[in-house]
C-alpha cells in the first residue's frame, strides 16, 4: 500500500508548498479540502477474505479500481517463470476463464468499456504514460501504477517481461469465442485496447469495484455518442 503526501496547496500559479497547511489538500474543483477527506475518498485498502492479501484501492474519475494486480492463487494462474517471487512482485497471470472467476466479492472483471472510460478520464491517447508506475517509464498521475508483467502465451511460454502488460478484459470476441479482449501497455508508454487474444494466454488482471450494471451507470456519457438513452456502449 503506498503513502502519499501532499506537496502543494493552493491555486494555479499561486499553489506553494504545504508545510503548514498540511490538513488541507488542493482538490480537482479548484477549492480546499480536508486531506483525511480527500485521501479517504481517492485512496483507500481491500483485504481478500479468501487469502487475506491487502491491496491498495484509486478512485479515477467514478470509478474505484484495485491499484495492484490481483494475486489470487487458483487454477488458470500462473506466476511468471514459474517463481512464486514473482507473483509477489507482479500479481498472477491468469487464462481469460480464470480471470473471469478471480476477482473477490463486490469486485469484477471489468470490460473493453470500463477500460475506454479510463483511458478518457486520464488523458486519451496520453493515458499510458498516466497510467503507468514511475519505476516503468510513466508518471503515475492516478496512482494505477501499471508495471511491465510480460505474460504467458499459448505455448506456455514467459515472454516479453519488461516490455508490456496486458490486461484481460470482460468483453468476448463475438467472431470468435475462443478469444476474448485485453489492453496492452507498452514500455514506450503508450496504451492500447481492446485487442482480442486466445482465452489460453496468461494476462494481468485488474478487478473494478461494483456491478457491470453500477458502473455502466455511473460511467456513462451520452453527450460522447457513444451511449445510447439506455447507457448501453454502441460504438465499434
Amino acid at each position: 500500500m503506498k503513502t502519499f503526501e501532499v506537496a502543494y496547496c493552493g491555486r494555479g500559479d499561486n499553489a506553494g508548498p504545504c508545510d503548514g497547511f498540511l490538513d488541507y489538500a488542493y482538490s480537482n474543483n479548484s477549492s480546499y479540502a480536508p486531506l483525511e477527506k480527500v485521501c479517504k475518498e481517492t485512496f483507500g485498502e481491500f483485504t481478500d477474505s479468501r487469502n487475506h492479501i491487502t491491496y491498495g484501492t484509486v478512485k479515477i474519475g467514478s470509478q474505484v479500481w484495485l491499484s495492484e494486480n490481483l494475486n489470487y492463487s487458483m487454477d488458470g494462474s500462473y506466476c511468471f517463470d514459474d517463481d512464486s517471487e514473482n507473483c509477489e512482485i507482479f500479481g498472477r497471470l491468469y487464462t481469460w476463464d480464470a480471470a473471469m472467476k478471480a476477482c473477490p466479492e463486490g469486485w469484477r472483471l471489468p470490460s473493453d468499456d470500463d477500460f475506454y472510460t479510463l483511458q478518457k478520464f486520464a488523458g486519451g491517447l496520453d493515458a499510458g504514460l498516466q497510467l503507468k508506475s514511475t519505476s516503468w517509464f510513466g508518471n503515475d498521475t492516478y496512482n494505477f501504477s501499471v508495471i511491465s508483467t510480460g505474460y504467458r502465451n499459448t505455448s506456455s511460454r514467459y515472454v516479453d517481461l519488461g516490455k508490456y502488460a496486458f490486461f484481460w478484459t470482460s468483453t468476448e470476441n463475438q467472431y470468435n469465442h475462443e478469444q476474448a479482449g485485453d489492453i496492452r501497455f507498452e514500455k514506450n508508454s503508450s496504451m492500447h485496447g481492446s485487442f482480442k487474444d486466445d482465452k489460453i494466454n496468461g494476462f494481468s488482471v485488474r478487478c473494478i469495484k461494483g456491478s457491470q450494471e453500477e458502473t455502466a451507470q455511473t460511467n456513462c456519457n451520452k453527450d460522447d455518442g457513444c451511449f445510447n438513452e439506455k447507457c448501453e456502449w454502441i460504438c465499434e
